[in-house]
């Protein structure tokens, strides 16, 4: 292949590329890890990976299709080596490079969205390409908005807040918000003087976006869109005098928009609004709400934390060290742990502290200097207006949460287009840099354009770019979800819930029981895999011990599984991995499975969480899971090292808090889990959870009064229904403060057989045998399918057994 035949092949497929990724919201790997997330993600990866080397090239054969400068091209390239800096000096160099599953973010997103903007702003340099492009994008949002619309009717449905393909209604509504002010950029970029299909068109997916994004619910985010329309109304008011019609509008527009907010104020009372899912989020926003409140917080600890790094940061993905070491104990009644500070601005001082959000803001600055420095043949006033209001609402958004992939390629996007028009007018010519960076290349190559030397060179460095940075953690993702299925399977075969087994499931049997031994064991017919109906399987009488031998077999080849997404494919996944390793060792143990499968789950878990806390030394989650870890295992004086180290890395998170007071009376040590519990208390003296530890650690440590003192005000009585007290009381002797907590607790929860089995007990230790019969009589009759234990214990009441 000669250079200009390459060079129309590398056209073809970098314009296909580009096409290619409005569709990326569309992606959904139902057997990954975070669905949402990391198929969006992990495509987006590739298909920049390819267009980028694809474009090297190109750039290499034709000077055409070498970036230009801009004040915006200054400002991307300026944050993407700040943030490069603040991640080698931040706390965690590899989570700031690589991010998680959960975000999919990190440094390495950064790079590529930095080269999906050099790609855009250099391969598209024809108006008509970029006016597909948009449409493209529109036609990709219609199609967005009727999944949603078709969630909203559908009558199976319980969606109260769209989210779609996008997994978050967050995601679902800037990603709207994006398209709105791109389809009113393409209504209104020339004066319209007939009404054709593509005016119908916009008009359509203006009603359908503003619908899905009305939906959503997202307040922060259409409070953006209609400060950004207000904005660009206001604009087009202020300086449009050549089409004095939209002018007219613009000021209609800010009318409508100002009448309608004072309606909405005037009557947010009504009956309609309140009973109006969405609109009565917007009547109840209050600086004193749950969802307002807790963003303060989380916006005060993110101060604190920029006042300790105030330059450079803690380096992205880091903010979960900031939210540990600052923790405020008020911030009990939300969510326990926070990994951004659900606002970009102070996402980026954290990230990259002042000089990385003012590389950020310069972003901001550098697409307005842009947009109106330059004169009415580049972007008209309308043009100018919408695009301002378009940023503008991002802006606002930003306040109130943070970004995610899909908003930053829309934000890359728009301010690539705002770069193609503010440079139009150049030479069609790259930098003076860039040029004598390809010059010096082919020099030392010794090559020149007619040769495939540096093409080949750099196709392979592509390939091997594509397979380093996806390979392993998307094949890590799939392994861990196949390891969580095959334990799931093994706790469903001992639930004895054959009824509900999945076709799947039936045919994962089949494939598990293929050796003699299982023939053995189970017998032929399970074993026959010609079965067109798989039904067998769920009317399989299997005995007690045969289910436990299957269960087994899922619970080995899950730990198998487990080890071989480490060993194989090591990378950035490990982190989710080693949470859900842990965890299903906690379950894994709770199982009735071979004592040795339990332990080999109980050791590759403890090895690494230990890993995952050498890693994460700022992250208290990782040593309080592994103290839930070392306690099902019964591994006392291991659960105490875990709990304390996470008390020293976060001091004031009542969850530590309480894990270690409950860690001290596990062991007796009451005086000293008394004074960890008063410690919780007194930080949150509000919070029930602390007032009822603390009391119990007072009843432990031989204070009744303290516990009167603490619980009594609180609940009106320190005698608390709760099986921690009843626990407490039984093992002090005191049974007729047991049996009366117990009947309280049955007339609550009259449906819970355990209550009555515990009052049974509690009626033999006050010798009132009588009652005791009576209640197990009951027991017969109210719960049917435990009248053979009922009538077991008749039988030793009578006998004297018990």
């Amino acid at each position: 292949m000669n250079s200009k035949n390459l060079e129309r092949f590398l056209k073809s497929g970098l314009l296909f590329g580009v096409f290619t990724v409005p569709f990326i919201v569309f992606i959904v790997f139902n057997d990954t890890f975070f669905p949402f997330i990391t198929g969006k993600s992990f495509a987006f990866r590739v298909i920049i990976e390819l267009l980028f080397g694809g474009w090297i090239v190109l750039a290499y054969l034709n000077e055409e299709y070498r970036p230009k400068k801009s004040f915006i091209f200054t400002a991307i390239a300026l944050l993407v080596v700040v943030v490069g800096v603040a991640n080698i000096f931040g706390v965690n160099l590899e989570k700031s490079i690589w991010s998680n599953y959960e975000r999919m973010d990190g440094y390495v997103t950064i790079l590529h969205l930095f080269a999906y903007f050099i790609v855009l702003i250099s391969f598209l340099k024809d108006q008509k390409h970029w006016y597909w492009l948009f449409n493209v994008m529109i036609v990709a949002s219609c199609v967005m908005s009727l999944i949603g619309i078709g969630e909203l009717i559908n009558p199976n449905s319980n969606v109260t807040r769209l989210a779609t393909t996008l997994g978050n209604p967050i995601y679902l509504a800037v990603y709207m918000l994006f398209h709105i002010f791109i389809t009113l950029y393409c209504f209104f970029r020339n004066e319209i003087k007939s009404w054709g299909f593509l005016q119908v068109f916009y008009i359509v997916a203006l009603i359908l976006q503003t619908i899905n994004l009305y939906f959503t619910a997202t307040r922060g985010t259409i409070i953006g869109l209609v400060g950004g329309l207000i904005l660009t109304a206001l604009l087009i008011a202020l300086f449009e005098t050549k089409r004095t019609t939209l002018r007219k509008m613009a000021i209609g527009t800010v009318g409508f928009i100002v009448i309608s907010l004072g309606l909405f104020i005037s009557f947010k009372e009504a009956s309609f609004i309140k009973n109006s899912p969405v609109l009565n989020r917007f009547a109840t926003i209050s600086i004193d709400s749950d969802t307002a409140w807790s963003r303060i917080k989380i916006w005060e600890i993110a101060e604190q934390g920029f006042k300790e790094r105030p330059i450079l940061g803690w380096g992205q993905g880091n903010f979960p060290d900031v939210f540990n070491k600052y923790y405020n104990p008020e911030l009990h009644r939300v969510e326990p742990w926070y990994d951004r500070a659900h606002n970009v601005f102070f996402d980026w001082l954290i990230a990259a502290g002042i000089v990385g959000l003012v590389s950020y803001l310069l972003i901001f600055v550098a697409t307005l200097y842009q947009i109106w420095k330059k004169k009415e043949e580049d972007f008209t006033i309308v043009g100018k207006s919408i695009l301002t209001g378009l940023l503008a609402a991002y802006f606002v958004h930003n306040v109130f949460v943070f970004d995610n992939l899909i908003s930053y390629l829309l934000f890359f996007t728009v301010i690539a287009y705002i770069h193609f028009r503010s440079t139009n007018n150049n030479i069609l010519k790259g930098s003076n840099k860039i040029n004598h960076f390809f010059q010096t290349v082919e020099k030392k190559i010794g090559s020149n354009k007619e040769d495939m030397v540096i093409p080949a060179l750099i196709f392979l460095i592509t390939i091997a770019t594509v397979y380093m940075v996806n390979y392993a953690p998307y094949m890590q993702n799939k392994v861990l979800i196949e390891a969580l299925k095959e334990n799931n399977y093994a706790k469903t075969i001992l639930s004895n819930d054959w009824g509900n087994l999945s076709e799947g499931f039936k045919k994962e049997i089949l494939t598990k029981l293929t050796s003699k031994e299982e023939e053995e064991i189970f017998g032929r017919a399970i074993l026959v895999k010609e079965y067109n109906d798989l039904s067998f399987i769920k009317s399989l009488s299997l005995s007690p011990q045969k289910k436990i031998i299957l269960a087994e077999i899922f619970a080995k080849d899950s730990l198998s599984l487990f080890k071989k997404s480490f060993s194989s494919y090591d990378s950035f996944g490990n982190t989710e991995t080693r949470e859900r390793l842990l965890f299903e060792a906690i379950n894994v143990n709770g199982l009735q499975v071979d004592q040795e499968i339990k332990n080999a789950f109980r050791d590759f878990a403890i090895e690494e969480t230990k890993k995952q806390i050498e890693e994460n030394p700022g992250d208290a989650k990782y040593p309080l899971f592994a103290t839930s870890l070392y306690k099902s295992f019964g591994m006392s004086a291991e659960a105490k090292v875990a709990i304390e180290l996470a008390y020293k890395i976060s001091p004031q998170k009542q969850a530590v808090l309480f894990e270690l007071g409950s860690t001290h009376m596990a062991v007796g040590e009451y005086k000293e889990a008394l004074e960890v519990f008063k410690n919780a208390y007194e930080i949150s003296p509000g919070y029930e959870k602390a007032v009822n530890r603390y009391g119990l650690a007072a009843l432990y440590a031989g204070d009744e009064e303290l516990a009167k003192e603490v619980l009594i005000p609180f609940y009106g009585t320190h005698l608390i229904l709760d099986p921690a007290y009843i626990n407490f009381f039984a093992g002090q002797k005191r049974f007729d403060v047991v049996a009366d907590l117990l009947a309280q607790m049955i007339e609550k929860e009259p449906s819970n057989p355990q209550h009555y089995f515990q009052m049974v007990g509690a009626y033999v230790e006050l010798d009132q045998r009588d009652k005791a019969l009576e209640t197990l009589e009951g027991i017969g009759v109210t719960f049917p399918e435990l009248k053979e234990n009922a009538d077991f214990y008749i039988g030793e009441i009578n006998n004297g057994n018990i």
